[in-house]
């Protein structure tokens, strides 16, 4: 079972990178702007809160569920993230893109 779950996180967090890359590499063009806005728009702060939150929630699950030990640089992403969590929720909560 936690074979089956280790997987389900890896191919979510390729996926993830991927459909981020998508929308970054499709703002470079007319169109590709068009597909964004139609996409996601105006909820830019729900996908930054979703995105966080998951990152958080897999980071946690991999030490604690896991044991994984995490790495220097994996310390340092959990610093800047995890913060994000909060921050993130709040501003999509109030609509504050400032």
């Amino acid at each position: 079972m936690e074979d089956l779950i280790r997987t389900l996180m890896l191919v979510g967090a390729y996926m993830a990178g991927a459909a981020g890359l998508v929308l970054i590499v499709a703002r470079f063009s007319a169109p590709g702007r068009e597909f964004v806005r139609r996409t996601i728009g105006g909820q830019e702060l729900w996908f930054a809160f979703a995105t966080a939150l998951l990152m958080s929630l897999a980071s946690l699950t991999l030490s604690e569920v896991f044991h994984y030990n995490p790495c220097r640089w994996c310390w340092f992403q959990r610093i800047f993230a995890y913060p994000n969590v909060i921050v993130l929720g709040w501003a999509a909560v109030r609509r504050d893109v400032k």
